[in-house]
């Protein structure tokens, strides 16, 4: 599990908690997602695989209170809007638009028991992120599953869409 950790001076208040557990590959189908995203403008196609990656042991729930609570104090103490947790979809039943034969070894996505919304006029981002998966080295929480550790950009309005498909530009 990666920690939080001081931002470097300059940097925008802005920290996604990455929590991997160990787990057997599962996957289910959600026919409703994706309609968040167009809300926000973060459309993709829909692409559904077959729900054949099965037995996910979700042991980490035991844990999701003292996760969430932990995100509400850095929040609360660093004066954060929103403090997310993303795992792989390969260790959790979510799906997403992301989703296909090749990419799904390579998709993140939040763990919506594990996120702290702070501040009301968030919510709607969060909700996108819950539903718009990421592919490793996407964004923030991309980069950190890549290097395995925190990362602390200088502002994430300066991503491209490519590079950051949640980012606001």
């Amino acid at each position: 599990m990666a920690s939080f950790d001081e931002a470097p001076p300059g940097n925008s208040k802005a920290g996604e908690k990455i929590f991997r557990t160990k787990c057997a590959q599962c996957h289910t189908v959600d026919k409703g997602a994706c309609h968040k995203q167009e809300a926000v403008d973060l459309r993709s196609s829909e692409v559904p695989i077959q729900p054949s990656l099965k037995g996910c042991d979700l042991s980490y729930k035991a844990a999701l209170p003292e996760i969430q609570n932990l995100l509400r104090c850095a929040c609360e103490t660093h004066n954060l809007p929103l403090a997310q947790t993303w795992v792989s979809c390969l260790h959790q039943t979510k799906t997403g638009c992301r989703h296909n034969d090749d990419s799904y070894i390579h998709c993140i996505s939040t763990i919506d028991d594990a996120c702290y919304v702070g501040d009301p006029t968030v919510l709607e981002f969060h909700e996108a992120c819950s539903e718009h998966h990421l592919l490793k080295g996407q964004g923030v929480a991309g980069q950190a599953f890549l290097t395995n550790g925190p990362c602390f950009p200088p502002d994430v309005s300066n991503y491209k869409k490519s590079e950051y498909p949640l980012s606001p530009c």
